[in-house]
């Protein structure tokens, strides 16, 4: 264990690293409030000083690339050994693992084929060709491509029709877009078919049918003693019930996030996440990372003025909630030149502000 890696963290840091295993948690930090190293020293004192074994803590990323600097942070904290047992990938991978180990359980076959988003496109697109005689054909790329996307859509939330996807539907009159929800739920029951009887699964079906297999096998909710996942704010709640259904009574659970920087509801990111784990697990706590690491008061002030230009107005309070909340560490003036890259973590809070009606 690397020596003195406490002493680096202010005191909510030490707070949210320190706080009991058996008790959920739910670490709320904004960029530059150094969650990553509160993350991987939380991991290194449930070791250290709770006594988990590594096997026994799963921790879940985005992406490879997340995975890969975790590791990487973690093999400086904890040694290679260590970290070399711990459970640690995507929810893709993880989900991967699991559903070829125990996929026979649920009558799935587990040579199966994985398909990206790349080949789901291809094979929605072939199917709404094939009902182009019900597209209308001086509308028939705008038809076609919106009926495109919401096979799409509903193919990522797991089921055949769901009509809040169709709730942003563009400029169809009513009657129209009745008749193309029909279509649409006609081509999604195909597209399940093709999948199905050519043993696929896309990468969203990977995930639900984990959470099937720890919904079926209970001896998977008492593998792990702990898990711990980073930028929350952006699961599905599919991937919310991955977590959930993975944990048995009086395991714990510790998730990273920042409610105000979703900017991935278009791909399925849910932050009522944050609410619904309040509600699943009962007496979960939270612990808010106030101290910016990253950017000035002046970065701060920079981007205020930005976003209070013209249709940009209702986003304001967004910049006025950090400005108030966020302790900057880094004091004195910044060039202008470094506005944008200092503080271009604020935009995706303006955008998913923005998203949000806010």
């Amino acid at each position: 264990m690397a020596p003195g890696y406490l002493s680096r963290l202010n005191t909510a840091q030490l707070k949210a690293v320190r706080h009991s295993p058996t008790i959920p948690l739910q670490i709320l930090a904004g960029p530059g409030t150094g969650k990553t190293t509160v993350l991987t020293s939380r991991i290194a004192y449930l070791i250290d000083r709770y006594r988990l074994h590594p096997s026994s803590i799963c921790v879940v990323t985005f992406t490879n690339k997340a995975a890969d600097e975790m590791r990487a942070r973690l093999t400086q904290l904890i040694g290679p050994h260590m970290t070399s047992q711990l459970n640690l990938g995507t929810f893709h991978a993880l989900s991967h693992q699991l559903v070829r180990l125990h996929g026979p359980k649920i009558g799935l076959d587990t040579d199966f084929s994985l398909w990206d988003e790349n080949d789901c496109r291809k094979l929605a697109k072939e199917l709404v060709r094939g009902h182009s005689q019900s597209i209308r054909q001086t509308l028939f790329h705008k038809e076609a491509t919106w009926l495109c996307e919401r096979v799409m859509k509903v193919g990522c939330k797991g089921c055949l029709w769901d009509k809040n996807v169709h709730e942003d539907s563009c400029d169809f009159s009513a009657k129209r877009l009745e008749q193309l929800a029909q279509i649409a739920a006609l081509i999604s029951q195909e597209y399940q078919d093709v999948l199905s009887r050519n043993n696929i699964l896309t990468f969203d079906g990977l995930i639900e049918r984990a959470v099937e297999l720890q919904r079926t096998i209970p001896e998977l909710q008492r593998q792990f003693e702990h898990i711990l996942t980073d930028e929350y704010q952006d699961t599905s709640h599919t991937q919310y019930e991955f977590l959930r259904t993975r944990l048995g009574p009086g395991q714990g659970l510790t998730v990273v996030g920042d409610s105000d920087q979703c900017i991935y509801e278009w791909a399925g990111a849910d932050i009522r996440n944050f609410d619904r784990m309040r509600q699943d697990f009962p007496g979960t706590n939270q612990i808010v990372l106030g101290k910016n690491y990253r950017s000035t008061a002046s970065i701060l002030r920079s981007a205020r003025a930005v976003i209070s230009q013209g249709a940009w107005s209702s986003l304001c309070a967004v910049a006025e909630h950090h400005a108030k909340t966020a302790t900057m560490i880094r004091r004195g003036a910044e060039p202008e030149r470094t506005v944008h890259g200092q503080y271009r973590w604020l935009f995706p809070y303006a955008i998913s502000t923005r998203l949000r009606g806010g």
